[in-house]
């Protein structure tokens, strides 16, 4: 046990150690890279990419994956741009109708893997990757809609006490889902479907509705990103959502280890 831990602890040291050594060359290279305004604009950049990993990671602790949580958060952005093309101009109900969206998508996701038994995640997924680009194109008519509210906005622009409200969102998600993964039962029955399925349904889990918990709550985390991605850019792009933002999620969740 001891040994594990060491090995696990050297691995985010390494890890570690590998960004202070980028951030260390990026500082010689550019005297701009540790200021405060180029800081806070990295923060702002890695928000989206942060939120789909937390739902990525989920999926990947069940040894499935999600490909299509980028196409959902451009998904969730165009729900949000045809409302206001519309004439919706109330923040709450934009930010709930898109939250709903993109956790309706997850729980589709999960039915897909869980009720009809489709074959492994990657292959349904990625359907829902290509259905929901089609899906985004079609509500803003291939077009790229402006003009949000400031209430939506401020997700992905605004600042408290210096700090993009973006940023803040993720650290609190960060902390919320630290908490579930090492201290709940959900936490223990995640990694237990992850790990061994047979063994997950012999111990009394119901390993299905862990499985579509995950797939449900990357959907939610996409349709933040969703919102985020808005709010920095001032747009919504239905043509985005076949871009490989999928793999930065993949990425991020492999690297942090």
């Amino acid at each position: 046990m001891k040994k594990g831990k060491l090995g696990g602890l050297s691995s985010y040291l390494g890890t570690l150690g590998a960004l202070l050594i980028l951030c260390i060359v990026l500082t010689i290279a550019s005297k701009n890279f540790l200021t405060y305004s180029n800081i806070m604009s990295v923060l702002k950049q890695t928000t989206f990419t942060a939120l789909l990993s937390t739902g990525m990671l989920l999926c990947l602790i069940t040894a499935g994956i999600d490909l299509s949580v980028g196409a959902n958060a451009t998904f969730c952005a165009c729900i949000c741009g045809m409302l206001v093309k519309g004439g919706m101009t109330n923040p709450v109900v934009l930010i709930l109708i898109a939250l709903i969206a993109g956790t309706i998508v997850g729980l589709i996701n999960g039915t897909l893997l869980t009720r009809l038994h489709l074959p492994h995640p990657f292959v349904s997924t990625l359907g829902m990757k290509n259905f929901l680009w089609g899906a985004s194109l079609l509500v803003t008519g291939s077009q790229m809609i402006s003009g949000f509210p400031a209430g939506v906005m401020a997700l992905g622009s605004a600042t408290i006490g210096g700090f993009p409200v973006s940023f803040i969102v993720v650290a609190i998600i960060y902390v919320i889902m630290h908490i579930v993964l090492t201290r709940t039962a959900l936490g223990r029955s995640i990694y237990c479907a992850g790990g061994n399925m047979e063994a997950t349904r012999l111990s009394g889990i119901d390993a299905a509705n862990v499985l579509t918990f995950c797939y449900a709550l990357s959907g939610f985390m996409a349709a933040i990103a969703g919102i985020v991605s808005v709010g920095r850019s001032g747009i919504c792009n239905g043509a985005n959502a076949i871009q490989p933002y999928d793999t930065d999620a993949i990425a991020s969740c492999v690297i942090g280890g």
